[in-house]
């Protein structure tokens, strides 16, 4: 009898584990399935949650981690705002060169040096608390582990690897630098760092080729650049020299189960957003600026003035695609008014003066009733 028992007991534990095994297994294919990656049936495209999905994205701020209460509302309603537009991806650099920001690295509250041996808790829970809001609304972060930003100019002061802020590199900062720390600063200074560069070595007619020394300062010192192979080019059929044929995209119709939702949203939703912030944050203002139609000191960054070009281009193509009655509106609400300055800054390009440029004078014509666009508000149609 105890012979049955005990056979029997073992048995339920054989099954019991076999279970667990095949649980863990179909759980770890699961998490495989979920897991963003490239498109099973087009590699071309990533897949997330199984389905083939577009990355479509942006924020205030690269280290939106770092900035629990970014304005007006908070991270929660930041993120609530990018899923409401369409967007469902986040870039995110562990930065910390803003006010506010915390640190990766646990700092001593009276040196008010940091350890780079020791992690810092609070940094770490933000950055845990922002991949499981993002979690929540299915948004994609990308991590981006290293950013230049905070490795030069202000930053750079208060960085915990400078090595004034923490206990680990202090050697290296005077009086207390050593004989190494001496030696590894001199030979960077001189260009003598310790690389078996072989054009350092024909420069300085090193002997010994297997003397490691010199920098690295041409391609020969890391084997040339890579080659590019690929297959053989598409067949020529129209013998026009170029063996792939366009189409002109206003004549193109998009009406797959993929691409047509993302367009209309596109155009509802998300271009119209993108109009209004150009007109919030400055950044059509500071076109009058350039033009020189508008006094005062620039209101956005100098890098958001590409975001005008590509939100006109956006618009106009989105037009030519399909005729929209309110998103012209709304285009022509931002931009018809501001043609002259357009026409200024092209003059300005081509190196015509535009100093004096005004509406009315170097043969543009000041806006009239004819010309100006009516909005209707409760048609939302515009008319020339």
């Amino acid at each position: 009898m105890f012979v049955k028992i005990n056979r029997l007991c073992r048995f339920r534990w054989t099954v019991v584990a076999a279970m667990a095994l095949l649980w863990a297994r179909c759980a770890t294919s699961n998490m495989d399935n979920e897991r963003i990656q490239p498109y099973s049936e087009n590699p071309s495209y990533w897949q997330y949650k199984g389905e083939p999905v577009l990355l479509l994205g942006g924020s205030d701020e690269d280290n939106l981690f770092n900035h629990p209460d970014i304005p007006p509302n908070g991270l929660a309603a930041h993120l609530d705002l990018l899923v409401s537009l369409g967007g469902n991806y986040v870039r995110n650099t562990m930065s910390s060169r803003d006010e506010g920001n915390l640190w990766p690295h646990d700092r001593d509250p009276e040196t008010g040096l940091y350890d780079l041996d020791r992690f810092g808790d609070a940094y770490w829970q933000r950055f845990g608390d922002f991949l499981e809001m993002t979690r929540q609304r299915s948004i994609i972060v990308q991590i981006e582990v290293f950013d230049r930003f905070d490795y030069a100019r202000d930053p750079w002061d208060r960085n915990p690897f400078n090595p004034k802020n923490n206990i680990n590199y202090t050697g290296a900062i005077l009086p207390k630098r050593d004989a190494v720390d001496s030696r590894i600063i001199e030979e960077a200074r001189g260009g003598f760092a310790t690389y078996e560069g072989l054009s350092y070595k024909k420069e300085h007619e090193v002997a010994d080729a297997s003397k490691i020394c010199g920098i690295i300062d041409t391609q020969n010192d890391v084997g040339c650049w890579p080659k590019l192979e690929s297959a053989s080019a598409p067949k020529d059929s129209d013998h026009d020299g170029y063996p792939i044929r366009f189409a002109p995209f206003y004549s193109t119709r998009v009406q797959d189960a993929f691409w047509q939702p993302i367009l209309e949203r596109n155009r509802t939703v998300t271009i119209p957003h993108v109009l209004r912030l150009c007109e919030e944050t400055g950044m059509l203002r500071d076109l009058d600026r350039a033009a020189g139609l508008l006094d005062g000191a620039k209101e956005a960054l100098i890098i958001s003035d590409e975001t005008v070009y590509k939100a006109i281009e956006s618009a106009a193509l989105e037009l030519a695609r399909r005729p929209d009655s309110a998103l012209a509106a709304l285009s022509a609400l931002f931009f018809y008014e501001r043609r002259r300055s357009v026409i200024c800054i092209c003059k300005m390009a081509s190196g015509a003066s535009a100093g004096t440029t005004r509406a009315g004078e170097n043969g543009m014509r000041t806006p009239s009733a004819r010309s100006s666009p009516a909005v209707t508000p409760a048609s939302s149609e515009i008319k020339f």
